[in-house]
């Protein structure tokens, strides 16, 4: 059985297959497939369904977020053996490269693997459903981005402190591995929903505003 790369050391992984992909050239890939969607969505959402700035930003943030919970997030959950796996296949890779970062996904731990399949058939066409109700500025829009947002949020956190209450045992501690992959990626998931949660609360309380205006006029 070869070594792998991830703790607690003695973690037992039977048919265990190294990496065969670099990880320069899977964070090459994972980011630049992410500015590609991004830059595409930007022009659709400006040129084609003419949206404000603010409501450009939440489409792409959408769109990306929604793509990676099912084109990488969703591979984890169906392919519980992918670290045997020597095909070279970059999603496989992937997750190879951030079990360094988190080794529950190795072990099948049933909570993240769990969150994981929610996140991935549950958020990622709940974020793609949401992008179309702004871009068809559809009465339910804000709603419905703000509740897919609160569950990534929610995920994120009760996935970060799962850890922390296992004292991080399953993480290594590297800079690149806790700090870049744990901490600074996942607090994209934090962040970006947070201030998605604002812009369209912020446009709640205008409809509200508006309408209670023009209640008061009637009376």
């Amino acid at each position: 059985m070869a070594p792998h790369p991830y703790v607690p050391e003695d973690l037992e992984l039977p048919g265990y297959h190294p990496q065969v992909v670099g990880y320069e050239l899977l964070l090459g890939v994972f980011f630049s497939g992410c500015l590609i969607v991004g830059l595409a969505t930007w022009w659709a959402a400006g040129a084609i369904w003419k949206l404000g700035t603010g409501d450009k930003l939440v489409c792409c943030w959408l769109i990306i977020s929604g793509l990676t919970h099912m084109v990488v997030e969703g591979p984890v959950v169906v392919f519980g053996d992918f670290y045997k796996s020597s095909s070279g296949n970059v999603v496989m890779e992937i997750w190879k490269e951030y079990c360094k970062a988190d080794s529950r996904y190795c072990t099948r731990d049933a909570c993240t693997i769990v969150m994981e399949f929610l996140t991935a058939f549950g958020e990622g066409p709940g974020c793609v459903l949401a992008a179309y109700g702004i871009v068809k500025r559809s009465s339910w829009r804000h709603m419905a981005a703000i509740l897919v947002v609160v569950c990534e949020l929610y995920g994120d956190v009760l996935y970060l402190g799962t850890s922390w209450f296992d004292d991080f045992k399953w993480n290594r501690p590297e800079l690149l591995y806790f700090w870049g992959y744990f901490i600074a990626v996942n607090s994209i998931w934090i962040v970006v929903p947070l201030l998605v949660i604002l812009h369209q609360g912020r446009g709640i309380m205008a409809a509200v505003a508006q309408f209670d205006r023009s209640q008061a006029k009637e009376d």
